[in-house]
């Protein structure tokens, strides 16, 4: 067996492939491989549609270019290729693994979409979102011996919604107006199965899998000619389609195009067909053998998203413009009261420092105490809402000064819930104090206001420092005893203006926890939740230790 001609073409990862010293590697030379695993390695090389194979009980792991820039850059590739899949992703195996088990356990293909799987690519762990099916891929023996994942990135698609949702609460009915739009599109993206086809290239017969057949708008029959299908697929790029066909054959490489398929009920389907030409035993052109993926309803979500993220584009930045300008007129006009109140106050503590009882005195200094934090907050605010916020000066921050602060300022709220607040020692680390200030306020001030009734409030803070791809993280966590909530809204729960509870019950604008998840990304780390009702809440942070070049990150 000639492993080489399967492993030709690819661009980088074809070479890389093929420059791999499989020497040292469990799996063996290529020319030791089942012919299973050759040919759908090569069919994943050379496709133009994202693809990454887990071979074997390891799960050994091929990809092909498309499939490479999501993996961005001082990252997992290109030690990836041929590592073994719990190694490569120990921060989301427990995420991933179990849906290949259920491939592997009963050929099942599974569907998920726009699913949050942060992964470490760039230097850092990211939020990342996709669009993916994993499919069954059966040995020669007729074992599933591995699983394919057929993937669609779909971070900025996501992250367009997401900023459309940090608008105001006008600009939230028009997403609500919106909702019968949003649930057709779900309803339309449904999983894209794998088809098969085998094509006879001495006698022109094709022989198409169910699936194939219904990709290709094809009328029931065991088997088909290739006449029959050129009036089915579309005149687009027909030449160019025919001299790739005829080069593939001739060079007995790899066959790869998108087609539009005409259905009988007049509609258009987009198709990637992909086939790789198998040889007689005199080394002749014999067959092609391949895969068909339909992707109409990516092609047609993209499509529509684009055309919505357009549409919204300019009612965003108008909204933007608004906020930006609120925060300046409203940052102006609070500060003069509280310059106010913190200059009366001063001249009363001096005019009757000789008169005023120890406790007037004290109560009075809690007074002053206060404007302060009400004068940085406001400035902090302002800083935040205008487009120079990520620029904030990076500094050595304290966080245990910054717990510290947090208590001082909520004295008589935590007194009041009969509060115990357990914090283990906290490293310091490279950000932006006020902004870090507030993320911790807003976490404390929730398990205080969501407590249970008459129930002390048990706080506990606890943190960790983990090294992953040679960074540093420090991982802390923020537990308490209160209500908690479904473990549907853990994702939910940040977004700007969701309430878990009615406006009655408890106060609050919904922007608390928006806020904690912008912050935590513009320092490069990221903020996830769990809870269970009665059972209290989790919020897991994870913050790079160092801050790279001084500068916080734009969203």
């Amino acid at each position: 067996m000639d492993a080489s001609i399967f492993l030709q073409g690819g661009g980088e990862m074809g070479a890389l492939t093929r420059a791999y010293d499989w020497n040292k590697h469990p799996l063996g030379t290529p020319d030791t491989w089942p012919q299973s695993l050759l040919t759908t390695v090569s069919i994943i090389l050379n496709s133009r549609f994202p693809m990454f194979l887990w071979w074997g009980p390891d799960h050994y792991q091929f990809y092909n270019d498309a499939y490479r820039p999501s993996l961005g850059t001082n990252g997992k590739h290109p030690f990836a290729l041929g590592q073994k899949g719990a190694e490569c992703w120990p921060e989301i195996w427990a995420i991933i693994h179990p849906l290949m088990e259920q491939v592997l356990a009963g050929g099942e293909s599974t569907w998920q979409e726009d699913s949050l799987i942060p992964i470490y690519r760039n230097g850092q762990l990211e939020d990342v979102y996709w669009t993916f099916s994993y499919s069954a891929v059966r040995g020669d023996t007729g074992h599933i011996a591995g699983v394919l994942v057929v993937c669609s990135e779909t971070t900025r698609n996501v992250q367009s919604f997401q900023q459309l949702q940090l608008s105001e609460q006008r600009y939230l009915s028009l997403l609500q107006q919106n909702a019968s739009y949003a649930q057709r599109l779900e309803l339309a993206l449904q999983a894209a199965h794998l088809g098969s086809f085998e094509f006879n290239l001495q006698t022109g017969e094709v022989i198409c899998n169910e699936q194939c057949r219904i990709h290709l708008g094809l009328p029931p029959a065991a088997k088909y000619y290739q006449s029959e299908m050129a009036d089915i697929l579309d005149q687009a790029d027909r030449e160019e389609k025919k001299a790739a066909w005829q080069k593939a054959v001739r060079e007995k490489d790899i066959y790869s195009a998108e087609y539009q398929v005409k259905q009988a009920d007049g509609s258009i389907r987009y198709v990637i067909a992909s086939g790789n030409t198998m040889c007689d035993e005199a080394g002749q052109p014999a067959k092609m053998v391949g895969v068909t993926i339909d992707i109409t309803e990516q092609k047609l979500f993209t499509r529509r998203l684009s055309t919505l993220v357009s549409e919204r584009t300019a009612e965003l930045q108008r909204s933007n413009d608004d906020l930006l300008q609120f925060a300046h007129i409203t940052s102006h006009d609070l500060k003069e009261p509280v310059r106010k109140v913190k200059v009366w106050s001063s001249r009363l503590q001096q005019d009757t420092a000789s008169i005023l009882s120890e406790k007037g005195t004290f109560y009075l200094g809690k007074v002053q105490h206060a404007t302060d934090r009400i004068q940085l907050m406001i400035d902090g605010i302002l800083a935040y809402s205008s487009a120079s916020s990520s620029e904030q000066v990076i500094t050595d921050v304290d966080l245990n000064l910054v717990i510290q602060q947090v208590r001082d300022d909520m004295e008589i709220l935590i007194q009041d819930k009969q509060a115990t607040i357990h914090v283990s020692h906290l490293p310091r680390i490279q950000g932006a104090a006020i902004l870090l200030y507030q993320v911790f306020y807003n976490l404390i001030y929730n398990s205080l206001k969501f407590a249970k009734k008459d129930t002390p409030v048990v706080i506990s803070i606890e943190a960790k420092e983990q090294t992953e791809q040679d960074k540093k993280w420090l991982s802390i966590t923020v537990t308490d005893n209160g209500i908690g909530f479904e473990p549907e809204y853990n994702s939910k729960i940040f977004v700007a203006f969701a309430r878990l509870n009615s406006k009655d019950a408890y106060e609050g604008t919904g922007l608390g926890l928006a806020l904690c998840k912008r912050v935590i990304r513009r320092h490069g780390g990221t903020i996830t939740a769990a809870g269970k009702p009665g059972m209290g809440a989790a919020f897991h942070l994870l913050l790079p230790v160092t801050q790279e070049n001084n500068k916080l990150q734009h969203l």
